[in-house]
């Protein structure tokens, strides 16, 4: 008989014991200790063992009942048909509801008369007599053609945007280091599994997220190298992710944005998929629920101190929730221990300060001659240097200074002043390698990106998207007061010039065509120019300044199964019409009016969310989402209300009047809903883009300067459509400018 050995880790002495005894007894037996071999990824060889065994015996012990990984093993066993479970009780545990009717035996008082037990119940036929509804089995799951095409289009996304975008140009223009990790294991709740763990001479981050079971806490002071080190096991758990499809999908989320709304952390996973990956709602709850995504969450540092701890709750229930999702979380090492709460995670480590040797390797030549004998000479200045961001940094500003000019003024002497010293001197250093083709001048850039920073950081936002801007980046009741103006005046003249001229010139035709040119200009001017004025006052007064938002992506496309569900929509409507039209003695205009209806009703069977994850990602595509999605559905609206149009009132009256009627009604029903479904937001953003481009605070062409910020001056970063501060203290840095 195949035994599988289902335990906590800190008990393995008793795990071996069992197994030496079901081997003795004849038995194969499956301990992850001897199965698991290494470098694999340890949840398949799990699959493969609970597959292959008859029996899973469950060592009942107070942190295997605490245990997501254990509890799953032996939903496993009682879900399944073919497999039997067995709970032996080896310290004092409450079982959870659905396990408390199991029998199991008792090892606590004589553990020899247990084993006696256990040999017994072994040889004694089974049935197995029921099977609990409350659980899933592993899932293992083939996917369709468009899913594995979403997955593998994710990937390459979170390569584009992580690996390409932040980490290797952060390694091609800062020196990487070997970075010494400490385990930490104190810091989070299940810390008792790797209490006794010790790191390996030559750690490696994959081998290590391996060994703390797939759940990591990475800590260290800010600049220490938390995110850089975060990256590259994203980098390569997303090679093991395309070569092994049933690998989950390693993405990476900012958890700064989840103070906004404070959602549920599922809710506010897929609404990060939606705006930052651009991933359908419908895909984006079928990964986020059917568990498989791998969340690597930096920036718990960066959540608003009043709500990190809400924060830290929102990710424990989560977990409690979607027990087989691997997770690693990034925080400083300070803003951590000040919180009320702990991680559920398996253990932590915490990135250790550069060594002496390696500041002084770094530090080599003549370039740095003043700076090595300045540093000898200031505390502060070593300190800083111990940090790799800090050094990298140190190295570029300081290069060739003399010592005259790292002295501070007598009363600045801190490491606020230090720090306010090195990054001004890395700002003018940074200016000085751009090669002019943004055309700014380095007074507009500080001031652009300070301006920027500080919306970013009084927003807590980390990840900055041009169309995420919003009126309240509008500072004064004179801005805000222009913006108002604008926006009526915008919104009402677009309005009314729109259908104002439609109207005029399908009047100015029809009149033409009854009387004479002349009148028919004269009555289509007319015609404008009331629509115009009454339109656009009725449409510009009721705007309100609410938060500007962009639409979902959508499309207008027929499947297979989409042709023959509109067909059947199109029969289905069609004969409900023609009845109701047989019993009124009006079966004509009836087959008409149901031609028309079944046509429409073929082409909303067209009309829905994206399924299909897109990989292009650029500046304002959310505004051009908006803009096709407007377009789409006024399309959609138009044809459908023109198509019935013309039918009823051309067989009611003629056909000259249906297509008057139709063309009218079809256009204005259509760019109604098309300027309400998203050309408005594109109004409103261009209105405030203008106002604070007016007032100086942002540049004319916002994407070009961003664009020179990131690829001449290297103090941006470019992550799919949006931009990121090289650093977090270089974003407080051009904050406080502004201040």
């Amino acid at each position: 008989m195949e035994v599988f050995i289902s335990y906590k880790s800190e008990y393995r002495p008793f795990a071996r014991k069992l197994r030496d005894y079901l081997q003795n007894w004849g038995h194969q037996t499956w301990l992850d200790e001897d199965n698991i071999p290494r470098g694999a990824y340890f949840r398949h060889e799990i699959q493969k063992g609970l597959e292959t065994a008859q029996v899973i015996i469950g060592v009942v012990t107070p942190e295997a009942i605490d245990s997501r990984e254990v509890m799953a093993e032996w939903d496993y066993a009682l879900n399944n048909p073919q497999r039997r479970l067995l709970l032996i009780k080896y310290q004092d545990a409450q079982l959870p509801y659905h396990l408390a009717g199991l029998q199991y035996i008792d090892f606590t008082r004589d553990e020899q008369k247990g084993f006696n037990e256990l040999r017994e119940t072994l040889l004694a036929p089974y049935q197995k007599s029921f099977a609990p509804k409350h659980s899933e089995p592993l899932v293992d799951f083939a996917p369709t053609k468009l899913a594995a095409g979403n997955r593998e289009r994710m990937l390459e996304k979170v390569h584009s945007f992580w690996v390409t975008g932040v980490l290797e140009k952060a390694l091609h223009e800062d020196r990487a280091f070997d970075l010494g990790l400490a385990i930490s294991p104190e810091a989070v709740l299940k810390h008792k599994d790797y209490g006794d763990y010790k790191l390996p001479s030559s750690t490696n981050i994959v081998d290590l997220f391996r060994d703390m079971n797939r759940e990591l806490l990475i800590l260290g002071v800010p600049g220490s190298g938390k995110t850089v080190l975060l990256l590259q096991l994203t980098r390569e758990l997303i090679q093991q992710a395309k070569a092994d499809e049933k690998q989950p999908i390693p993405a990476v989320f900012n958890l700064s944005s989840w103070a906004v709304e404070r959602k549920p952390l599922t809710e506010w996973l897929k609404e990060e998929l939606r705006t930052r990956y651009q991933v359908p709602k419908k895909v984006a709850a079928n990964w986020v629920e059917s568990e498989q995504l791998l969340l690597l969450l930096d920036g718990l540092d960066e959540v608003m101190d009043v709500y990190r701890d809400a924060c830290v709750e929102a990710i424990n229930d989560f977990r409690r929730e979607y027990q087989s999702v691997d997770m690693v979380v990034c925080s400083r090492t300070a803003d951590y221990n000040l919180l009320a709460h702990k991680l559920d995670l398996e253990s932590a480590i915490m990135l250790q300060p550069l060594t002496h040797q390696q500041i002084e390797s770094y530090l080599q030549g003549e370039d740095f001659a003043d700076l090595r004998a300045f540093m000898e000479r200031d505390a502060v200045l070593r300190e800083m240097a111990s940090v790799p961001f800090l050094l990298n940094t140190i190295a570029f500003s300081y290069r060739k200074a003399s010592s005259v000019n790292l002295v501070l003024p007598i009363n600045e002497n801190n490491e606020a002043a230090r720090r306010n010293h090195l990054f001004d001197s890395y700002i003018k250093q940074r200016l000085k390698t751009g090669t002019g083709l943004g055309d700014y001048t380095p007074r507009e850039t500080r001031y652009y990106l300070s301006f920027l920073a500080s919306k970013m950081v009084e927003r807590q936002q980390t990840i900055f998207y041009i169309e995420s801007m919003q009126p309240y980046w509008l500072e004064t009741p004179s801005q805000q007061r222009l913006h108002r103006i604008l926006v009526k005046v915008a919104m009402g003249a677009t309005y009314g010039l729109i259908f104002g001229l439609m109207y005029g010139v399908l009047t100015a035709i029809t009149y033409s065509l009854a009387t004479n040119l002349t009148d028919g200009l004269l009555y289509g001017l007319v015609v404008t120019l009331i629509i115009l004025i009454v339109l656009g006052i009725a449409a510009g007064l009721p705007v309100k300044m609410t938060e500007i938002e962009v639409g979902d992506t959508i499309n207008f496309r027929w499947s297979k199964g989409d042709i023959v569900w509109g067909i059947i929509n199109a029969l289905i409507i069609g004969a409900v019409i023609a009845v109701v039209a047989w019993f009124m003695e009006m079966l004509t205009m009836g087959g008409m009016v149901a031609v028309a209806a079944g046509t429409v009703g073929f082409m909303e069977a067209g009309l829905k969310s994206a399924e299909r994850l897109e990989m292009r990602s650029h500046p304002n595509q959310g505004l051009r989402i908006s803009f096709w999605n407007a377009l789409r559905a006024g399309v959609m609206v138009a044809l459908s209300i023109g198509l019935i149009s013309l039918v009823v009132i051309g067989v009611v009256l003629n056909l000259g009047s249906g297509i008057a009627v139709g063309i009218i009604s079809g256009l204005g029903f259509g760019i109604f809903l098309a300027l309400s479904y998203g050309i408005r937001s594109i109004i409103r953003h261009a209105v405030l883009r203008y106002v604070l481009h007016r007032d100086g605070a942002i540049p004319r062409n916002y994407a070009h300067f961003l664009d020179y910020a990131a690829r001449e001056l290297f103090l941006l970063r470019k992550v799919g459509g949006g931009y990121i501060f090289v650093h977090r203290m270089l974003l407080d840095y051009f904050a406080s400018l502004k201040q």
